[in-house]
């Protein structure tokens, strides 16, 4: 059985001089600049005028995995990150938005499809994925069972196909995804994961 990871890192942060001083410089509440913190370990930054702490944390993302009859819809990705690698569909959680709400909202956004089209019915896993020094994300990884309708490629993706869990994938933008649905086909095959 494959071994599902939960962290996966795509460069040596050993050398990640990146500081929260060098990704903000302004104060988004009143303007000012910011200066790094000497007091703490903690990666933030601080405006001396109205003492507003700005942290460099990693950003809330959400992917769903959307199964039928064994086969799962990757998406062909045209964005900054992983351009013309496959991908689970999903993006960044909103500020007003819980985890399943975004997940409904990103497939709408990434596939057309909606909640008459798939039904989330379980989370499979959250994993934290170091992608480069400015980009840390966390993704809450949801599993959805695919309804009806035809998913049209949108937003940042080119193209959209299902892939049999029983073959070889295509090449993935991140190995979290790939070990993901590894593991995922393998406990289905022993009859861990079963579909309504």
């Amino acid at each position: 059985m494959v071994q599902l990871e939960q962290v996966f890192k795509y460069y040596d942060m050993e050398d990640n001089n990146l500081t929260a001083s060098k990704m903000y410089r302004f104060c988004h509440q009143c303007g000012n600049k910011l200066v790094q913190s000497v007091s703490s370990k903690l990666n933030f930054v601080q405006c001396l005028h109205c003492n507003n702490k700005v942290y460099s944390n990693p950003l809330p993302t959400v992917v769903v995995l959307i199964e039928y009859e064994d086969k799962v819809l990757l998406g062909k990705r045209n964005g900054q990150y992983g351009k013309g690698k496959w991908c689970i569909p999903g993006g960044y959680l909103e500020y007003n938005e819980d985890f399943i709400t975004a997940g409904y909202r990103e497939i709408k956004e990434e596939t057309g499809l909606d909640k008459d089209n798939i039904e989330i019915v379980s989370i499979l896993n959250v994993v934290s994925n170091f992608i480069s020094p400015e980009r840390h994300v966390l993704s809450v990884v949801l599993r959805a069972k695919f309804i009806s309708g035809n998913p049209s490629p949108n937003d940042d993706l080119d193209e959209l196909q299902w892939y049999s869990l029983k073959e070889t994938l295509p090449e993935l933008f991140l190995l979290a995804e790939k070990n993901l649905i590894e593991y995922y086909a393998s406990s289905k095959s022993n009859g861990i994961f079963i579909s309504k």
